[in-house]
């Protein structure tokens, strides 16, 4: 399997794709921010990120990767991603390269990185554990759903 990241913001055609993608395999879970996935709320996600990465898995459209800085004095950022169809067609790859982006990308960038998770989203619970990221705590939002808050620093 190839695999290709980039750095570079992605262009308009990579988020439409994704987005269409994501909704087809997985509406509710399709983003960890959650939020409604529209290509226009991920642009502006997109444009809100200090650190963004994208990728491929031969050739198709993967996930994005993206940390707002949310403490500029600390240098924490929330973590947030977008998952496709081809990242779960292929989820042993997609873990092992999540992992590589937070550790040797985005934790070298921001020192501590938090991140959400809807209590019904256990997949994403498992993949962010499996990273190496601490529970914290568990929060009532808005919607009176749960949400895990985890954790992970620069070693």
């Amino acid at each position: 399997m190839t695999v290709q990241l980039s750095l570079r913001r992605p262009t308009p055609g990579y988020l439409v794709a994704v987005v269409a993608d994501a909704r087809a395999t997985d509406a509710r879970g399709a983003m960890s921010a959650g939020e409604d996935l529209s290509v226009e709320f991920l642009a502006k996600r997109c444009a809100e990120s200090d650190t963004l990465m994208h990728g491929w898995f031969d050739g198709e459209p993967a996930g994005l990767w993206g940390v707002v800085v949310e403490h500029p004095v600390t240098g924490r950022g929330d973590l947030w991603f977008v998952g496709t169809k081809t990242a779960q067609r292929h989820p042993m790859t997609f873990a092992r390269v999540s992992k590589m982006i937070v550790d040797d990308i985005l934790l070298r960038r921001h020192p501590k990185i938090l991140i959400g998770v809807d209590d019904w989203y256990e997949q994403a619970l498992r993949w962010v554990l499996w990273m190496g990221f601490e529970h914290r705590t568990i929060s009532q939002w808005k919607e009176g759903g749960a949400v895990h808050i985890l954790t992970k620093e620069a070693a």
